[in-house]
């Protein structure tokens, strides 16, 4: 059936979750099938197919459990040939399951189109799609539980339409929705039936227990209508289907297809015996058989074989919904990116509303096969990702506290160095030669000794003997120095013996009556003593 797009006119598609709702493709009696994606970094896009539960169905609790166990059975079985479940969830808008997507067709649709245009399924096409089916088949009546006990899932649905073949040629059996199994949370009804009544064992129809060769009868049923590409049981109404399945005489498959060898008859027609202890006990002992069957009848089929025949088949209308899914993303991304942004929920198809609970998925996302790199639902389980988010105005207060503490520190290890350099006393330097002859050289005409170094004082050294002139006598004060040429160094004895440098007469040639300031010279460097100027 075409694909129904899904979008408003701002460009934006429905969301379940974190899928984009792209388009439904299919709608049935319980629930609705819709391609989606996911996006994210660097342009990375990964398409699904999301199971939606009808919105008038929510309110029934019998159907909830249906819905549910599909999930949580399949979430288990991990095989090539069975299509997985990878998450199961419950939003305000449903009860929904996300499978992985597989680009291509049923068999129902390959079915259909053989038998209006009278163009047989090739049988070797149709034998490696049987046993591709068969396989996943047995894959889910061998299914355990955790403790390792077998469940004793039964599909109960096996039919064209839940046999997927993807673009590569891979069957897949699909939709357990109905299945069987002791850890179900629904139950059958006595009287009730469940399935297609075309494709269902006499037992079944007759609501007795089913077991796995319940399942090897529909799988007969179906190789039977590829091969001889009409159907089998189908009638004007449900009421002559179901006489025929459980009454009238089942034709021969050589009847229908003549060409067909014998030994894949022998296989079918085991398969088809109403009573279930004549049939195959299990699908792998049915495989068997026709394996050999067809490998003796050169009928065996291989996975390109099939991969051909699809591409053949249904390639132009792969190829126009490829296109068409590209063009409705690329105009919705056109769209989003010119139209103003509203701060209002966008417009949502009528996906429904599940009593306002809030988004939650369950441990089915562990299931996912690890043939994918992509992010998956696994992730949405992982308790690191479940915890709250740090909020914003947190992250800032902390940062601002940071810094102010910051700050703070800095002032004070400041005020620490300041208090520390005013504490500590400066070492005053030793005083130099230098500045003691500095300090001679200014002052020497104004140096004067005690009396009683005058008494001994020698004549000044380069005075002519006998001279001993005096200043005149209005040079009652001390005489200014001449700065063109410094005065005379007169030695002069000391107190000790020994001789001082500079001796100075007093202005009248006679010893001073009143004692002058005594200077006792400092000793500095071990060859050279300076006296101090006494007038300082």
């Amino acid at each position: 059936m075409p694909l129904k797009f899904l979008g408003n006119d701002t460009g934006s598609l429905p969301t379940i979750d974190r899928y984009e709702l792209i388009a439904e493709i299919a709608s049935g009696g319980m629930a609705s099938v819709y391609l989606a994606r996911t996006v994210g970094m660097a342009g990375f896009e990964r398409f699904f197919a999301i199971k939606r539960l009808h919105r008038h169905l929510e309110a029934e609790d019998e159907f909830v459990a249906m819905f549910l166990d599909e999930a949580r059975i399949v979430a288990g079985i991990r095989h090539q040939h069975v299509v997985p479940v990878l998450e199961v969830g419950a939003s305000e808008h449903g009860y929904y399951l996300v499978m992985e997507y597989v680009e291509g067709d049923t068999l129902g649709t390959f079915l259909n189109q053989s038998i209006n245009t009278k163009c047989p399924i090739p049988p070797s096409v149709s034998i490696r799609v049987a046993l591709d089916t068969l396989s996943g088949l047995h894959a889910a009546h061998e299914h355990v539980d955790t403790s390792g006990k077998p469940i004793g899932l039964v599909h109960r649905d096996v039919s064209p339409q839940n046999i997927l073949i993807d673009w590569n040629g891979v069957s897949r059996i699909a939709d357990f929705g109905v299945a069987r199994a002791s850890s179900r949370l629904s139950s059958t009804r006595a009287g009730q039936l469940k399935g297609k009544i075309a494709y269902m064992a006499p037992e079944q129809a007759r609501g007795e227990p089913v077991a796995p060769c319940s399942d090897v009868f529909a799988m007969g049923i179906v190789l039977w209508e590829c091969l001889a590409n009409r159907r089998l049981f189908v009638a004007g109404h449900e009421a002559a289907t179901l006489n025929r399945l459980m009454f009238a005489p089942i034709p021969s498959l050589r009847d229908a297809a003549p060409s067909l060898p014998e030994a894949i008859e022998r296989v079918i027609t085991r398969a088809l015996q109403r009573d279930g202890e004549q049939r195959y006990v299990s699908a792998a002992a049915m495989a068997d058989e026709l394996l050999a069957a067809a490998q003796a009848s050169n009928l065996l089929g291989t996975t390109s074989d099939v991969a051909a025949y699809v591409r053949e088949v249904i390639g132009p209308s792969v190829e126009n919904r490829r296109s068409t899914v590209r063009n409705h993303l690329a105009q919705m991304a056109a769209v989003s990116a010119t139209a103003p942004r509203s701060s209002h929920r966008v417009d949502r198809p009528p996906l429904g509303i599940v009593k306002s609970v809030e988004s939650t998925f369950s441990s089915a996302a562990m299931a996912i096969p690890g043939s994918a790199g992509a992010p998956t639902s696994d992730s949405m389980s992982s308790p690191a990702l479940m915890q709250p988010p740090i909020k914003a105005p947190k992250r800032t207060a902390l940062l601002i506290s940071i810094a102010a503490g910051a700050f703070a520190l800095l002032i004070g290890a400041g005020f620490l160095m300041v208090q520390l350099r005013a504490s500590t006393p400066v070492p005053r330097p030793a005083a130099s030669s230098l500045d003691a002859v500095a300090t001679s050289s200014s002052d020497a005409s104004h140096d004067i000794v005690s009396p009683a170094l005058t008494t001994s004082a020698p004549m000044p050294i380069g005075s002519p003997a006998g001279s001993s002139t005096n200043p005149p006598a209005e040079a009652s004060a001390p005489a200014v120095p001449k700065t063109s040429s410094p005065p005379t160094r007169t030695p002069s004895a000391s107190p000790t013996g020994t001789t001082p440098k500079h001796a100075a007469a007093s202005p009248t040639g006679t010893t001073p009556s009143s004692p002058q300031p005594t200077h006792v010279p400092t000793t500095s460097p071990p060859k050279k003593t300076v006296e101090a100027n006494p007038y300082r």
